[in-house]
């Protein structure tokens, strides 16, 4: 009989994966066992990592996608044992954190949410993402009104076209090529899917917005070539939020498209949430996993939608091999544990 103790995604090369079994590890002082319920696979990080190529090699992703890798950073689980120093209620608490694909994790207190009750796992491990996506609308000091584009309809575009939504830009613009993730995206009246290889986007945005061009566009395909044609849809002094990891190299006429019009270019990332709240920007990652818990619980918020697979995670090999083929019918995927 085969014992599985710890199974763990591990990416051992380019485009080679491997469920690899550890031993299952004792936390140490300060420290957490949590057992894992799901895991989501982030198809943009993590792809980017296991297919990195020339485009993606640089020195960000030669230092963060060293193999082997160990795969995944959004998890929910629960805690199974603590450490000394760590209070004990802690044990039996669902949570989430970032911690891996694996059966178990070691965390610390510090780095999980407890999820609040009535929440479901599945929706809850969309926590991560959704900072992601406001720490967009942080940045881009997005203002009630606005008109903006969401260009790229992948989990996070999907989570910024709803945040902006309920933030109150009118309208939102959403651009794909793909009639199946538009038709993910929540039925609101201010909210307009465009499909960008049958409509033109720029007369969509005319024709829906007073004549006006948009306020702020936020790049979310990770397509550095579709970055000059995003700026086009911009007004004088509009915004234009790289909130993806683009990848390759694009010409860009800083004078035509961003100089002349006077457009502000910012970029975001995870990490640029504060460390601790400052009087100009108190949305840390904490606070805004806080608000997506609030805006779950209140059912402002529609995620369960945007889950296209729940796999066994003893089909972890073969799930990233399908998304290395085709990945164009797969939004939000869990692996179950």
């Amino acid at each position: 009989m085969i014992v599985i103790n710890n199974p763990t995604v591990i990416f051992t090369d380019r485009r080679k994966v491997k469920l690899t079994d550890f031993p299952i590890p004792a936390p140490g002082p300060g420290e957490m066992l949590v057992k894992t319920e799901r895991t989501q696979i982030s198809i943009g990080t993590e792809l980017a990592v296991l297919m990195r190529d020339d485009e993606t090699t640089g020195k960000h992703w030669e230092d963060y996608g060293k193999f082997p890798f160990s795969a995944g950073y959004t998890n929910v689980g629960i805690v199974t044992d603590v450490g000394e120093d760590v209070d004990s209620t802690w044990i039996d608490k669902r949570v989430a954190s970032y911690g891996f694909h694996s059966m178990y994790n070691i965390v610390k207190p510090s780095g999980v949410y407890t999820i609040p009750e009535g929440i479901d796992a599945d929706d809850a491990l969309f926590f991560v993402l959704s900072e992601v996506a406001m720490n967009g609308l942080h940045r881009s000091k997005f203002m009630w009104g606005d008109s903006a584009v969401v260009y790229g309809a992948g989990v996070i575009g999907q989570l910024t076209a709803q945040y902006l939504s309920l933030a109150g830009a009118f309208p939102v613009f959403v651009a794909d090529v793909s009639d199946f993730r538009l038709s993910r995206l929540p039925k609101r009246a201010n909210i307009i899917p465009v499909n960008t290889k049958e409509q033109n986007i720029n007369e969509v945005i005319l024709k829906n917005n007073h004549g006006r061009k948009a306020d702020i566009v936020f790049e979310l395909t990770g397509n550095a070539s579709l970055i000059p044609e995003q700026a086009k849809l911009l007004r004088q002094t509009g915004k234009l939020i790289i909130l993806s990891s683009p990848k390759g190299s694009t010409m860009f006429d800083f004078h035509d498209l961003c100089n002349q019009p006077s457009l502000k270019i910012i970029g975001v990332h995870n990490s640029s949430h504060p460390a601790h709240s400052e009087e100009d920007n108190q949305w840390t990652t904490t606070r805004d996993a806080e608000m997506f818990f609030s805006l779950l619980e209140s059912g402002s918020v529609e995620v369960s939608n945007l889950i296209t697979h729940r796999i066994p995670y003893l089909n972890a090999v073969e799930t990233y091999d399908m998304l290395m083929e085709d990945r164009t019918c797969a939004l939000a995927v869990h692996l179950l544990w």
